[in-house]
């Protein structure tokens, strides 16, 4: 039987596959940095359609499940990364797999008080991050 590919793995190379499922499998998450454990990344494992009281609740890694805010529910999907606030577990912000790649690959942190911005982008891909990256 043929089983489905995921529509992420359409827009990432090999190794980030590779990478992403070792993420997976391991209940990995990322702190926002290194001073700052308030926050931090962790991926989706499904959909956010479940009613929670602040919105939906999204299956993840590391954290059994979150609660998504309604604005952010609609571009959660599977293997999308999420930023999570560790004391209410609040799913505040969508990043695609190859802008959180790059995201990492940035580490500045002039960038994170743009995250952090409740009224900034919900939903970050290349385009938003590249935007990002002019602001500052």
């Amino acid at each position: 039987m043929n089983k489905k590919t995921p529509s992420v793995y359409r827009d990432i190379s090999e190794r980030k596959r590779v990478n992403l499922k070792a993420a997976i499998e391991g209940n990995k998450y990322w702190n926002i940095s290194e001073g700052n454990s308030d926050y931090v990344y962790v991926v989706a494992l499904s959909r956010a359609k479940t009613k929670a009281p602040l919105g939906f609740y999204a299956r993840t890694s590391f954290f059994k499940r979150v609660q998504v805010v309604p604005e952010v529910a609609k571009y959660c999907r599977k293997y999308r990364v999420l930023l999570v606030e560790v004391k209410t577990m609040v799913a505040y912000k969508v990043i695609t797999w190859n802008a959180f790649y790059k995201l990492m690959k940035i580490h500045n942190e002039k960038i994170l008080p743009l995250l952090l911005e409740r009224n900034s982008p919900y939903y970050i891909n290349n385009k938003v991050l590249a935007w990002m990256k002019e602001k500052i």
